[in-house]
């Protein structure tokens, strides 16, 4: 674990003497103030990489260098003891998926595409910052004493969240761009004076506004996902999902996924920690997407459904189904191991449905998974019905 008090320290390695120096003083700027070392070629970075002897936190890796590639400097340094725990980010072109596929191969956790966004490149180092805090006091409290189970649930679930968090900022960035756009462009034709006085005004005004809540919305949402949440309430699940699914409203659309909503249920509440089963929701949906982003058949359209079974007693049977490639009958029994995934070296931490599953006991409920290889995966959470609903 790092040592209290001392600044994260961050390795830029790009060989473009101006966009390094940029780097360089945006991620040591007051606010971030992180340590920042600097290398121009892969060799270099190698070497103060190994002089550092695990001190460095995140390595920011560009892929073209002018000795050998960026790839080839992850797998090195992912190749030592003190390299295996610390993620790398890469920065590729955009567009160039062949460096990215080949950046996760070797052990990559993320990248990031030029020109870069410095707002999006931000949030991606903290909540990389984070995961790796909390994966190193998780090696360390293993190393110091055996956990207790509810220690271990805690640390695992606080793990999967801020990894789940760094997935979501990139998607809110994008969902967020489209109302400033329209307020920018609303708001410099009411400075131009390109309208009349009383009703157009009153307009554009009114869809500035409208614009400026549906960011609003957005925080909060983020927001409501962060906070810690203790004591359990009634909780309507379908209003979970329907808030999960403008969570993932980016990711969805983004890969061509048509989602179809099936609540055959009308009472549908559990007693519950709202926190903890956005969580699970979001882990369900994330896995569905990942799931049809790697199908070989392009002819079939992408489709998730999501929905809450019809009453079954004193349960609540909420699903997410996906008609992806499916899980391989052998595989099943695996799915809720951790550390257990299908997805290539950097796509998954291998908690997602682990996490789903303790969520689930945590709620006194069960999750279960039924798939057919070629045509469809579903997961279905089980949970108490609240009393007196």
């Amino acid at each position: 674990m790092r040592p209290p008090g001392r600044r994260p320290a961050i390795l830029v390695v790009e060989d473009n003497t101006e966009a390094r120096m940029l780097l360089e003083d945006f991620l040591s700027a007051p606010g971030r103030d992180y340590q920042v070392l600097t290398a121009a070629d892969g060799h270099s970075a190698l070497e103060l990489f190994l002089q550092a002897g695990g001190t460095i936190d995140l390595v920011l890796l560009d892929v073209m260098l002018p000795d050998i590639s960026g790839v080839e400097v992850c797998r090195r340094m992912k190749a030592h003891d003190s390299g295996r725990l610390v993620p790398v980010i890469m920065v590729t072109a955009r567009g160039d998926t062949s460096s990215k596929v080949d950046g996760f191969e070797v052990g990559a956790q993320d990248y990031v595409t030029k020109p870069i966004n410095y707002m999006e490149l931000d949030a991606r180092v903290r909540a990389t910052l984070r995961q790796r805090a909390q994966t190193l006091e998780l090696a360390e409290q293993s190393a110091r004493k055996s956990p207790t189970d509810e220690e271990l649930d805690h640390l695992l679930a606080q793990v999967n969240k801020l990894s789940t968090i760094g997935g979501m900022v990139s998607e809110v960035i994008h969902e967020i761009n489209n109302p400033i756009n329209g307020i920018m462009n609303y708001a410099d034709i009411l400075a131009d004076g390109h309208v009349n006085a009383g009703e157009q005004v009153q307009e554009l005004v009114r869809i500035i506004k409208s614009e400026a809540r549906r960011i609003s919305n957005l925080v909060d949402s983020i927001l409501v996902f962060r906070r810690e949440e203790n004591g359990k309430t009634t909780l309507d699940v379908a209003e979970i999902l329907d808030h999960v699914l403008i969570l993932s409203r980016y990711q969805v659309k983004k890969e061509g996924i048509r989602v179809v909503l099936r609540y055959d249920s009308g009472h549908a509440h559990v007693l519950g920690i709202r926190g903890r089963l956005v969580q699970a929701f979001l882990n369900l949906i994330y896995n569905a997407v990942q799931a049809l982003r790697d199908q070989d058949d392009r002819g079939r359209a992408k489709e998730i459904v999501v929905g809450i079974a019809s009453p079954a007693g004193d349960e609540v049977v909420a699903f997410v189904r996906d008609n992806g490639p499916g899980i391989p009958k052998h595989l099943l029994e695996h799915v809720f191991e951790p550390d257990f995934t299908t997805k290539p070296p950097g796509e998954g931490t291998g908690l997602g449905l682990p996490i789903v599953e303790r969520i689930a006991r945590l709620h006194r409920g069960t999750v279960e998974v039924e798939s057919e290889p070629g045509v469809f995966t579903e997961f279905r959470l089980r949970l108490p019905r609240a009393a007196g609903t």
